[in-house]
């Protein structure tokens, strides 16, 4: 669908001189983000898994882990 959505843009884009849609640099810029975004996932299911069968310094470690994420946001 935005492969469809992009063809129907870009000669607009071109008609008025702006940028085109394209989608391989597109999606290169959003591969880090995505990446970002499936390592919080993946540390919050790890302190969650902990929660429920490990042990408490353990827990604290993964919520350490899993919060270290947003630190960096407000930097």
């Amino acid at each position: 669908m935005v492969e469809e959505m992009s063809e129907h843009f870009n000669p607009f884009a071109r008609a008025v001189g702006a940028a085109e849609i394209n989608l391989e640099e597109l999606r290169k810029s959003l591969q880090p983000e995505i990446d970002r975004q499936v390592s919080i996932w993946v540390a919050l299911a790890r302190s969650e898994m902990l929660n429920t069968f490990g042990e408490e310094r353990e827990v604290q470690a993964a919520i350490a882990q899993y919060s270290a994420f947003f630190r960096t946001e407000i930097r």
